[in-house]
């Protein structure tokens, strides 16, 4: 499980990081050519669409892994013990057929558009490229959701907060 971990860790790191250093990268050029030559890259913005669809997917796994995804915690508060783990781990079991389920769906119309082969406007590749972000960032999240079930019942394999950073 620890080889698993550190293998997606690394994964996000590397996606999100090299994905914004291209956004800024693609922004700025853009920028420079419209002041400076009156001109622009057409598919720039589209590309750092693409890219930032990704950064969100993938950065929401990351959130699963640091547990920093917006919930409610009331109820969770309130309880303790047995109670807290019980609650915890129906929440995670929900999230689990969710992300696992959308991903499913997302393959079917990612089939559905490699038939029909939409592509997108001005950088002219097949839209089922881009729409293999979805299912990438929500298996992802699967994977993490199923860790973190993992951890609840074996809590000493967790990884601390500063290695989960």
């Amino acid at each position: 499980m620890q080889l698993l971990n550190r293998l997606l860790n690394r994964f996000e790191e590397v996606v999100i990081g090299s994905a914004i250093l291209i956004v800024s990268l693609l922004i700025l050029v853009n920028v420079v050519l419209r002041y400076l030559f009156g001109t622009g890259i057409n598919w720039t913005e589209e590309m750092v669409r693409f890219l930032m669809i990704l950064v969100t997917f993938v950065g929401a796994s990351i959130c699963v892994r640091q547990g920093s995804h917006i919930s409610v915690d009331f109820l969770f508060n309130l309880l303790k013990g047995k109670a807290k783990k019980w609650l915890t781990l129906c929440i995670y079991l929900i999230c689990v057929i969710f992300t696992a389920s959308m991903a499913w769906y997302s393959l079917e119309i990612i089939q559905q558009n490699m038939r029909f082969i939409q592509k997108a406007p001005a950088l002219q590749i097949p839209m089922y490229i881009p729409y293999l972000i979805l299912p990438l960032g929500l298996f992802l999240c699967t994977i993490r959701y199923i860790q973190e079930i993992y951890y609840i019942f074996r809590p000493g394999n967790k990884p601390s907060k500063e290695e989960a950073l």
